[in-house]
């Protein structure tokens, strides 16, 4: 079960996470809640539909990639973005697999992505953040993702 409450900008509390990437900011775009359950054999599939702005100066070049930085990529290490223009918005959708709870063995985790231009390695943007949890984490209250 998603999460939605979770959703939006996270940036100040993942301060290490930001400076790892080298970005400004920081977007939790999903949280969910996967409870143990033996009958299933195969990762569970979650969509995560994002929309991102050149909010900068300079065009993104055909190189900008969102590529995984930390934490498990969730069978998406690196896909491209593409080329947007200052003022123009970019539309992602992650397909990802999230681990069973009784295969990840914790109680929570926690994976980012980074928006960088793949040619030369610098970022171009945010951090995009997506949060695994076990249902009792959840009813511990934590409201925010935390970086593990």
């Amino acid at each position: 079960d998603e999460v939605a409450s979770s959703r939006g900008d996270v940036t100040e509390d993942h301060p290490d996470v930001l400076a790892d990437a080298g970005a400004r900011q920081a977007f939790c775009i999903g949280r969910i809640v996967v409870a143990q359950c033996s009958n299933l054999q195969a990762p569970i599939p979650a969509c995560a539909k994002i929309t991102i702005l050149n909010d900068g100066l300079l065009p993104w070049p055909e190189t900008a990639s969102v590529v995984c930085v930390a934490g498990n990529d969730l069978g998406i290490s690196c896909t491209a973005l593409g080329p947007a223009e200052p003022g123009e918005a970019a539309e992602l959708i992650l397909d990802l697999l999230v681990p069973l709870a009784a295969e990840s063995k914790i109680e929570a985790s926690q994976s980012a992505w980074a928006l960088i231009d793949r040619a030369s390695g610098l970022p171009l943007g945010p951090v995009l953040l997506f949060s695994t949890l076990q249902p009792e984490t959840e009813l511990q209250g934590s409201s925010r993702p935390t970086a593990l």
